[in-house]
């Protein structure tokens, strides 16, 4: 790869171009510096617009940053960039943070949401712990309490990959100590980078799941905890889960959920906000109804 400083001269001032250096070298060192100068103090669109990079599923890390990359890096620079950032990660341990990972899941839920509700762009977000967030605009306020539709095996899976890195070796012998029966039906396998295959689950028993996920979700809020938001949204996060790809699949989850029923006689808007991706063209796009105060 040549030396080139026109593209990374676009890139942040957290980070210099070294024409000493190879190109792989300077796209290594903006890599630490991305990973370095993570941080989560953010409270409008256009903060996060301006040091965040939100097109790209393919590292988390890179959602929560200070620096931004520049927008002519070619394919093949950008791909051996976040394959740097991943090492980077992986050597500072993030993937074991427990609460720092979900908290940047949380985050990139609430982007991709908005990025899909263009009005949400002049509110201002704080992140709390009940509910995750709360938007302001003048005087309207929104509470988001954010959940990811998860079955168990990817729970499993994501807590086996978190704690032993990337080294398949590793993976294997933490999940058959940690969890030995899981991983007697599963295979250890490097597909570009460790990855655990392991057996579909039934389609029923995931909606099962999902549905208690979201129930157990409209059940942790009492009334006075949420009667001073204007609305009030339950944020479901499915953009990677394989049984949902289409607004069917979605209706097939919530369908039998009592507390959406339509008898709405509340003071503040409530609203389950389902994120799925689109099967046949990879787009994410929500499905949203009402539910009702439930009865505690």
């Amino acid at each position: 790869m040549e030396r080139n400083s026109e593209q990374l001269a676009l890139l942040p001032n957290q980070f210099q171009y070294d024409s000493s250096k190879t190109r792989e070298e300077n796209l290594e060192a903006f890599a630490k510096a991305i990973v370095a100068n993570q941080t989560f103090d953010l409270c409008t669109w256009e903060d996060a617009v301006a040091c965040m990079y939100l097109t790209d599923n393919y590292v988390l890390y890179n959602r929560i940053t200070l620096c931004t990359m520049g927008s002519t890096l070619t394919k093949a620079d950008h791909d051996h960039l976040l394959g740097c950032m991943k090492r980077e990660i992986m050597a500072r341990g993030i993937y074991n943070k427990k609460e720092d990972y979900k908290k940047r899941k949380e985050y990139i839920s609430l982007f991709s949401y908005m990025e899909l509700r263009k009005e949400l762009k002049e509110y201002k977000f704080e992140k709390h712990e009940r509910p995750d967030f709360e938007l302001s605009y003048g005087t309207k306020t929104i509470g988001i309490e954010i959940t990811s539709f998860t079955t168990q095996s990817e729970e499993i899976g994501g807590k086996i990959f978190r704690y032993s890195g990337d080294d398949v070796t590793k993976m294997q012998k933490y999940a058959s100590k940690e969890h030995r029966t899981f991983a007697a039906n599963c295979r250890f396998v490097t597909l570009g980078g460790p990855a655990i295959q392991y057996p579909v689950e039934n389609i029923t028993n995931a909606y099962c799941s999902f549905r208690d996920q979201l129930i157990e979700k409209i059940h942790k809020y009492c009334d006075e905890e949420i009667n001073h938001y204007d609305e009030f949204i339950i944020l479901c996060d499915a953009t990677t889960q394989a049984f949902i790809g289409e607004r069917s699949d979605v209706e097939d989850i919530l369908h039998a959920i009592p507390e959406l029923s339509g008898n709405y006689n509340n003071k503040v808007v409530r609203k389950v906000i389902v994120l799925y991706t689109v099967n046949s063209r990879g787009k994410i796009e929500l499905y949203e109804c009402s539910f009702d105060a439930p009865q505690h």
